[in-house]
């Protein structure tokens, strides 16, 4: 009995320790103990302690790298639409070039012939030939004339390209009035011979004999075309009245160009290279290749100094047509 009396009252297994659990005014059992997730004076949540042991400034570490990360893809996505515009104005500015090139290169396309326009399409295409177009096309909106017409500028391409058998070269075109028309040396119909062309007759005529060609009444080559001769100026253009007046617009490196061509993709061909002006631009001229024939230019001033008449430079050719098997030229067809 004594025993009994002094043993620990038991509690009911229901019942929580007080310093577990506390009862509100109302009832309701809540924590006694605060956590690291409710303030003991307000019950509202709280950011866990920083590393450092300070608390938190308001913002967790995962909203601040997902705010990192949203002007990052923001930054990203500005970079990759000026990225997108730049490519745009890239595009806009080369199809302005293009068809600025398109319409710089009408006269080329529509009276250079097939062939030669095929061969020497990148080359009229080249940044320099753009500028002899800008060139001529100031030049006539100050009031220049400019010889010869420019639908007869490439009047030369009447010889096929493949075909050429002779190629003649002279410096620049007639400066005078209805002379020029896109052959070196030649004039247009009805106009007489001037006097270089007038010398040539005379060799051809003193060389083939007076049976084989005939003088024609008029200065128009342009039936060599048809036999393979080549009759190409340095110069395709020129001022009136002034001589060499584009020497220095860049027709210079566009014939430059034809005759490396001819060179490199032609064989047995006859250069004929009258005077100094023409030798000198057919220098690299292979010799192996093609027959290379000199003389002084057949201008009264240099021929009537020696060097010209005697030089046969038009049988010379036709027989080394002959010897490679190649058909010769007809000189007196000047219809």
């Amino acid at each position: 009995m004594i025993r009994k009396y002094f043993q620990p009252v038991e509690k009911p297994a229901s019942e929580t320790p007080a310093k577990k659990r506390r009862v509100d005014e109302e009832g309701t059992a809540v924590s006694s103990e605060p956590t690291s997730e409710t303030s003991v004076e307000s019950g509202l949540p709280t950011a866990p302690p920083s590393p450092n042991g300070d608390a938190s400034p308001g913002t967790s570490t995962a909203q601040t790298e997902e705010n990192v990360k949203s002007v990052s893809e923001q930054k990203n996505d500005t970079m990759i639409e000026e990225e997108k515009l730049r490519l745009i104005e890239e595009k806009r500015q080369k199809a302005l070039a293009i068809l600025a090139t398109k319409q710089l290169l009408k006269l080329e396309r529509d009276t250079m012939a097939e062939d030669w326009l095929l061969a020497f399409k990148s080359e009229i295409e080249k940044p320099y030939f753009a500028e002899i177009k800008r060139t001529l096309e100031t030049q006539k909106a100050a009031g220049k004339i400019i010889y010869p017409e420019p639908n007869e500028i490439y009047t030369f391409t009447k010889c096929p390209l493949t075909s050429v058998k002779v190629v003649i070269l002279g410096q620049d075109p007639y400066h005078g009035p209805g002379q020029a028309h896109g052959l070196c040396f030649s004039v247009k119909k009805p106009v007489r011979s001037p006097p270089s062309l007038n010398n040539i007759f005379t060799e051809l005529q003193s060389d083939l004999g007076a049976q084989r060609f005939q003088k024609p009444s008029h200065g128009c080559l342009e039936g060599w075309c048809t036999e393979g001769v080549l009759l190409l100026n340095a110069s395709l253009t020129v001022r009136k009245g002034e001589p060499n007046s584009h020497a220095s617009i860049g027709w210079m490196k566009f014939t430059d160009a034809i005759v490396s061509y001819i060179n490199k993709n032609n064989r047995n061909v006859v250069f004929m290279l009258w005077g100094g002006f023409a030798q000198k631009k057919g220098g690299s001229i292979d010799k192996k290749r093609h027959l290379v024939l000199k003389a002084t230019h057949p201008s009264p001033l240099g021929a009537n100094k020696g060097g010209w008449f005697g030089c046969k430079h038009f049988s010379k050719a036709n027989e080394y047509l002959k010897n490679n098997g190649i058909k010769p030229v007809d000189w007196n067809h000047l219809p």
